[in-house]
């Protein structure tokens, strides 16, 4: 069935050369039907570029590494395990270093069950020789780590500038936490019909100095903690996409970044448990209209926050803005002010400041044009009032 898959998608790719992985087999073996290998890694290292390599079920505790352009699937999906319990280390890692590199890995699962920290790896993806690359992972649980205060990395991807990486995940269940780095403009990582479960308190850290992609489609992230968040840009400047598409996340979003990176949000949730953290999200709709959007701020004391930072060279055509209060305090005020300065084309007819009661929405339209020939940015400052918690949307066009 797997092999058949294989022959209809990939024909043009794939050799006819299979071997044979067995818990009976030996590493001496030549890898046939009935003389099995006993490890994947050595039938990986007998393998040629195009191969197919057939593991029979149980658990196989050892560090795997493909640098090669193979189909690896399992004789009995569900029932076959890539297994280590090791600090320091990935179970499965997948060296981008063939050019147009390509993997099918199918129902084999991938597991570090060591529990210690970031460094216990379960699924390395890397294009260490700036080559193209698409890897499938397919019907496989990916597991680090095995308790509730999870610091272990499930899937930990480094692109390179070089040449383009395309990773599909397509899991039932994926344990820990998910560091990704795009790297090239061509990169995409997408997550598929996954269930994500006992994450760290960065649950997904996307980094990055091109616009790369980061999708999750169909997919639930189930936290156990209100703690957990997925960190855009972690502090850098960062051109990358986060996708989220018809899928729910008991996490919430923290957009840390200085970068022109965005967030399209198709059809998906996040709960948003805490308001001590910017949260915000930013939308792409027909083109460039653009509508940026923070949630739950604390403007108890609120220091300037930058909302969105204008690509260098773009222009801005603003409709309006929009506050809402959130909080269990009447009486609050907030200001929406572009490029440091009231003054600026961000104000509202009234002046900008706009005081926004207990449980209401103010829409506010501007009255004139954001015209900048470098970077503009706008930021979410304190008016006045008490410890409300507050959201702030500017809506226009990106021209």
């Amino acid at each position: 069935m797997t092999t058949s898959y294989v022959a209809q998608h990939l024909k043009t790719f794939w050799n006819s050369n299979t071997f044979y992985v067995s818990k009976n087999g030996v590493d001496t073996n030549n890898g046939a039907v009935d003389t099995p290998f006993l490890t994947i890694q050595a039938a990986v290292t007998a393998a040629a570029s195009g191969d197919t390599i057939m593991v029979g079920r149980g658990t196989y505790a050892e560090q795997v590494t493909i640098a090669k352009s193979l189909y690896i699937g399992a004789e009995v999906p569900g029932a076959t395990n890539l297994a280590i319990a090791t600090n320091a280390a990935s179970a499965l890692t997948v060296a981008g270093t063939v050019a147009n590199q390509r993997l099918f890995w199918e129902g084999i699962n991938i597991a570090n069950t060591d529990n210690t920290g970031a460094a216990a790896v379960a699924l390395t993806v890397t294009n260490a020789g700036a080559v193209a690359g698409h890897y499938i992972f397919r019907n496989c649980n990916i597991q680090a780590g095995i308790a509730a205060a999870n610091a272990a990395t499930a899937v930990n991807f480094a692109g390179n500038a070089g040449n383009p990486t395309i990773i599909d995940i397509d899991s039932p269940l994926i344990m820990g936490a998910h560091l990704l780095a795009v790297a090239s403009a061509g990169d995409i990582v997408t997550y598929r019909n996954c269930t994500f479960t006992l994450g760290p308190a960065i649950w997904m850290r996307i980094t990055g100095g091109a616009a790369g992609w980061i999708k999750v489609i169909n997919s639930v992230m189930r936290g156990l903690t209100t703690t957990e968040y997925i960190e855009f840009g972690n502090g850098a400047a960062t051109t990358a996409i986060f996708n989220p598409i018809c899928s729910k996340f008991n996490a919430y979003l923290r957009m840390n970044t200085t970068g022109a990176g965005y967030v399209l949000n198709q059809g998906s949730q996040f709960s948003y448990t805490t308001y001590n953290q910017v949260d915000q999200i930013i939308r792409y709709q027909n083109g460039d209209y653009l509508t940026i959007t923070m949630y739950n701020i604390s403007i108890n004391g609120l220091a300037a926050h930058t909302m969105y930072t204008l690509p260098a060279g773009r222009t801005f055509e603003p409709d309006y803005v929009a506050t809402t209060n959130r909080g269990a305090n009447s009486g609050g005020g907030l200001r929406i002010r572009y490029n440091g300065s009231i003054a600026g084309a961000i104000r509202a007819v009234d002046g900008g400041d706009n005081p926004i009661n207990r449980g209401t929405r103010v829409e506010t339209a501007l009255k004139d044009h954001v015209l900048a020939l470098g970077t503009v940015q706008f930021e979410v400052t304190k008016v006045s009032g008490a410890a409300d918690v507050v959201d702030a949307t500017v809506i226009g066009r990106l021209c």
